[in-house]
């Protein structure tokens, strides 16, 4: 019982820790891997996070809303979603 919240994660379906990327160039080429399922943008008032699911990790670009790159970005992004292997036309 000691494993505490380790234990809980270990379960089938659970990937590894999420990773982070930092260059908007290396989250595009992500998104548009065969290995991926999803992308999701979440806004927050302090920033925005692009996060795209892969089959093993979660990878997350976290972008500060007072860059005027958050709404270049939310443009490309759409552009990666509609031709990513996971989008239905």
């Amino acid at each position: 019982m000691g494993d505490g919240v380790l234990g809980v994660c270990q379960g089938e379906g659970f990937s590894e820790m999420p990773r982070q990327i930092t260059e908007i160039k290396e989250f595009l080429m992500t998104a548009r891997r065969k290995d991926a399922k999803s992308v999701k943008i979440k806004k927050n008032p302090d920033n925005v996070k692009f996060k795209v699911r892969c089959s093993k990790y979660l990878y997350t670009l976290v972008i500060q809303v007072s860059s005027i790159l958050v709404i270049t970005l939310l443009s490309l992004t759409s552009e990666v979603i509609a031709f990513s292997p996971f989008h239905e036309m």
